[in-house]
């Protein structure tokens, strides 16, 4: 039994199924700097560490 790597990056679209927000959301999450990308391309990615830091803040201040 194999599972394969989780990737380093996830796109929007990963992210907002990970997340369970919307697109406009996140857009206004890097928007407004809260939410720090890579971009490569066109392509906009969020690094998995990221995005956990981004979900800790959003947790830390629901718990205050």
């Amino acid at each position: 039994m194999s599972t394969a790597p989780q990737s380093v990056v996830m796109s929007v679209q990963q992210f907002c199924e990970w997340s369970s927000i919307g697109r406009t959301k996140v857009y206004e999450e890097i928007a407004t700097h809260r939410l720090k990308t890579l971009k490569v391309g066109r392509r906009r990615l969020i690094k998995r560490d990221e995005a956990q830091r981004w979900l800790d803040s959003h947790a830390s201040k629901a718990e205050a």
